[in-house]
């Protein structure tokens, strides 16, 4: 039984890195951009050439939301998080449901 990926590494006798959507390894450009919020997620594919093309397949990185939705560049990216802080912005302030009420003040403590 692995409880985490130390064990599955040891198990399987070689590092985990990231792959594709076949479980293909992905070595391509591997680090967290500066620009992207620590609790996104970025998953890669594979985009296959066009056939008349010389190109080989490239992996195309797609970058998702902690509410699930994909975007597929840092121009995507950006808009939808300009517009969450734009739509934080114009939200109106929570009113607290639990207002207590004051203690009235000692009368020796009134002048």
């Amino acid at each position: 039984v692995c409880y985490n990926k130390v064990d599955v590494a040891r198990a399987v006798g070689h590092e985990l890195g990231p792959v594709d959507e076949t479980g293909q390894p992905i070595e391509e450009g591997l680090h967290w951009p500066d620009w992207l919020p620590t609790n996104w997620r970025i998953s890669f594919t594979r985009q296959a050439a066009a056939s008349d093309s010389d190109q080989v397949t490239k992996v195309r990185p797609c970058y998702i939301g902690p509410d699930g939705q994909s975007f597929w560049s840092k121009e995507e990216v950006t808009d939808a998080l300009e517009a969450h802080i734009q739509a934080s912005e114009d939200a109106p302030l929570p009113v607290s449901r639990s207002i207590e009420k004051a203690a009235p003040m000692p009368e020796e403590m009134q002048s």
